[in-house]
């Protein structure tokens, strides 16, 4: 009996700081994407760990500097912490007190106490003993970021969570983050042993926190005692994105949301220098053990500055990509050499800590949920996704999880795409059709306003000689790809084509729509040929070999089997998931086919309606599922951002 298991995710949630830790090791890195805690090796792209256990949104993430523990949290009401065990990949620890989310949290440089601090609608700071998992201490801090006495009245009302049905994409991008100017609390940061006057080690511990101030905040760990105090800024009025301690402590490093950096003298708590670094603000800041200072902008810059004997001097800066996307974590770990940096476009970059910043790309995904993939006919080592919110097409290639190319047209978002020969046909939300090169990402050629109201689902015949594309209105339009004209027009549905399937006999097609009916055309007689009821909205269509078959995945969490010489459904599985299901793709040459739905299941079913199974990995609703050509595996995409390759067996 065939099953499923996940061998790789393309993705990672960037768009969030903080959310990339480079290991001790100086080999592993650790990520976050949808419900999963990812462990990559940088030698290898294939030997990837996904840690599972959360039942939303990972939204934050923290490495121990030992790397022997890793801390993940949620969005929502179930925000409990989690510590795993990075060498065994076990959770030891849950950690139950937050209400809604974590907007930062950080390990001490012993290994031994984890802070972790609430959202903009918690509000709380805890500090936990890692032997125990038991809270040492606990502040309820004000919208000042002040340490106050905890209120079990205070009025905290975090957002309803969004529906898994709701038609909007379900994202951390699209979930109230903390913010400085609301007063949170957006960075931590642990700094060692507190000095007396003489400057000796005491048995106190500090730790700094970012947000509309700095604040330096001591801890007693036998007593739980907990003193917070605000560096003075002087006439230098900012508000924090990210804070750090030089290597001894005596300094305190705040980044600005101006795009300078205020450097504080911890012994007297007030300003020694400031010193500009970059536009649109500082994103992220890591500092070396040899206080080497590296800061990430929100125009896309990565700056390295040194502390050339009293001075703090800048050495190099560069840009990571192109379009400067936000730099939103930097990572160092097993030496001095490199760094590993984030940036929002789904990029994970090694730079060299030197004169040259040299950058080298490690891995990509796509910054925003993804909603097609497409296999080349016949190949099963590369395909093609794009996604709306990034306004992405990219080229993957299944063997190494590199990129071939990316088109990315400004203001310009992809809908669907699909392969034509050595290109791509893609739909676009404004509802043009472009003919794009799949190496050089070059558009050849572009229909405008192909569909009023958007393209929505498109396909190629097998002759590379027409495209057949949906729209938003309803309406299917044939398109001569030799020629660059319109060759006919369908009005077989009066809502939106969701689904589109041209046959193997590159003669007929159907379509699915949401409202609810299914379609057959004749392609080379331009016209429709029957059209089917149902008493849902028909969301995809796959067609069975035989031509005579199709199987639609409904709104109503039905899959619906039609013979296309009969009137009404064949067969019909009530309650195949438990939400609407969104996508459906039949293998090649193997008895099954395999959905996804709003409630972020896979499913695999032999083509007689049998289950075969359901798989977990997604944490929210899966958009689009392909069998690759040798159906070996299976490529399901979603609202998370991730695209999953899973194995068959």
């Amino acid at each position: 009996m065939a099953t499923l298991e996940l061998e790789h995710c393309i993705g990672g949630i960037y768009t969030v700081p903080n959310t990339l830790h480079l290991h001790p090791n100086g080999k592993d890195y650790v990520s976050i994407a949808g419900s999963s805690v990812i462990i990559s090796d940088m030698t290898d792209p294939h030997n990837q760990s996904l840690l599972k256990g959360h039942t939303g949104t990972v939204n934050s993430v923290a490495l121990s500097p030992g790397g022997q523990f890793i801390a993940s949290a949620q969005l929502g009401d179930d925000a409990d912490v989690f510590i795993w065990d990075f060498d065994s990949q076990n959770i030891i620890h849950k950690l139950c007190q937050h209400e809604h989310g974590i907007a930062c949290m950080a390990f001490s440089h012993d290994n031994r106490l984890l802070t972790t601090i609430g959202d903009h609608f918690d509000r709380q700071l805890y500090v936990w003993d890692m032997k125990s998992g038991y809270i040492v201490c606990n502040k309820q801090l004000s919208a000042t970021g002040a340490g106050t006495v905890h209120q079990q009245g205070t009025d905290r009302r975090p957002p309803p969570q969004p529906s898994r049905s709701s038609a909007s994409a379900i994202s951390v991008r699209a979930t109230p983050s903390a913010s400085p100017s609301d007063g949170d609390v957006v960075d931590v940061v642990w700094g060692g042993h507190a000095r007396d006057i003489k400057r000796r080690e005491t048995a106190d511990l500090i730790f700094a926190t970012a947000g509309p101030n700095v604040s330096l905040w001591t801890l007693t760990p036998q007593t739980g005692e907990l003193v917070q105090e605000k560096f003075q800024p002087g006439t230098y009025v900012r508000s924090y994105s990210t804070v750090g301690f030089t290597a001894q402590g005596e300094k305190c490093i705040g980044g600005t949301t101006s795009g300078d950096f205020v450097v504080f003298l911890v012994r007297t708590m007030v300003v020694e220098t400031v010193i500009p670094s970059c536009s649109h603000g500082i994103t992220s800041m890591s500092i070396t053990p040899q206080n080497q200072i590296i800061i990430g902008g929100g125009d896309g810059s990565l700056s390295l500055f040194r502390q050339n004997g009293k001075q703090i001097v800048g050495i190099k800066q560069t840009f990571l990509t192109e379009e400067k996307h936000p730099v939103t974590a930097i990572t160092c770990g097993g030496g001095e050499k490199r760094c590993l940096c984030a940036t929002a476009d789904g990029t994970v970059h090694a730079v060299t800590l030197d004169e040259q910043c040299q950058e080298t790309p490690l891995s990509y995904s796509h910054s925003g949920p993804v909603s097609c993939i497409s296999f080349p006919p016949g190949v099963s080592d590369k395909f093609a996704s794009c996604s709306v919110d990034d306004e992405t097409i990219r080229v993957f290639d299944l063997s190494t999880y590199d990129v071939f190319s990316t088109s990315h047209l400004l203001k310009s978002p992809p809908t669907c795409v699909a392969w034509a020969g050595e290109c791509l046909a893609a739909g676009y939300t404004g509802g043009e059709i472009r003919f794009v090169d799949a190496i050089e990402s070059r558009v050849l050629w572009q229909l405008l306003d192909a569909h009023r109201e958007g393209v929505t689902t498109i396909d190629v015949d097998r002759n590379v000689s027409m495209i057949v594309s949906g729209g938003g209105a309803g309406d299917l339009r044939v398109w001569d790809i030799r020629t660059q004209k319109l060759k006919c027009q369908l009005k077989n549905h009066s809502q939106k084509v969701c689904g589109l399937r041209i046959m193997e006999d590159n003669k007929h097609c159907v379509s699915a729509s949401k409202d609810k009916s299914l379609c057959v055309s004749d392609l080379l007689a331009e016209r429709r040929l029957s059209i089917f009821k149902y008493r849902a909205a028909l969301l995809d269509v796959a067609p069975l070999p035989d031509l005579r078959q199709v199987v639609t995945p409904s709104q109503d969490r039905s899959i619906v089997f039609w013979d296309l010489s009969v009137a009404d459904p064949t067969r019909i599985i009530q309650d195949a998931h438990e939400d609407a299901i969104t996508t459906i793709s039949m293998a090649h040459d193997m008895d099954m086919f395999a959905t996804g739905s709003l409630d972020s299941v896979v499913k695999l079913w032999k083509t007689n309606g049998q289950l075969l199974g359901e798989f977990f990995g997604h944490s929210s609703a899966i958009n689009c599922i392909r069998f690759s050509p040798d159906d070996k595996q299976l490529l399901s995409c979603g609202d998370d951002g991730n695209i999953l390759v899973w194995n068959i067996f």
